[in-house]
């Protein structure tokens, strides 16, 4: 995961400099945190950091798109500010399958949900040690509390 500081993407960790607490500071304000999103596995390649969007909003969007593939076949994940459409397909492997652009992985979903959910948690306790959130992180941490039981 790379937030967008700047002109450049910076991998995390990120430090606690002032470049890094300005991105932090103007994507509050702006609402959305920019980034990029690598994630691969031995299967394939799923996202390429280099693809900017909104990264917390993006972080999301698998995530509700993994739930919502637990019961449907075939769903779809908008990417929030490219609006790039990546199709994911349950196999009968009972992997997944994603598809869009010049990328065509597969994946196991309960793995994928685990680890973008653990992304986006240290992009939350990122965000709030800077004092900042978003309207995505927020209705993340929403869904991690009622995933866990807990009411909001």
């Amino acid at each position: 995961m790379a937030l967008r500081v700047g002109a450049e993407l910076v991998d995390e960790p990120w430090a606690a400099d002032l470049a890094v607490a300005r991105a932090f500071a103007d994507g509050c304000a702006r609402g959305s945190l920019d980034g990029g999103l690598h994630i691969s596995s031995g299967l394939g390649v799923l996202s390429r950091i280099e693809t900017w969007d909104h990264l917390d909003a993006l972080l999301l969007a698998w995530l509700v798109s993994l739930d919502a593939l637990a019961e449907d076949d075939d769903v779809v994940v908008v990417f929030p500010d490219t609006r790039i459409e990546c199709a994911l397909r349950r196999q009968a492997d009972g992997s997944c399958r994603a598809s869009y652009e010049d990328i065509d992985g597969q994946f196991d979903r309960e793995s994928l949900s685990a680890a973008i959910d653990d992304a986006a948690a240290r992009l939350h306790e990122a965000a709030r040690r800077r004092d900042c959130s978003t309207p995505a992180l927020d209705r993340w941490l929403a869904r991690r509390g009622r995933s866990r039981g807990v009411r909001p």
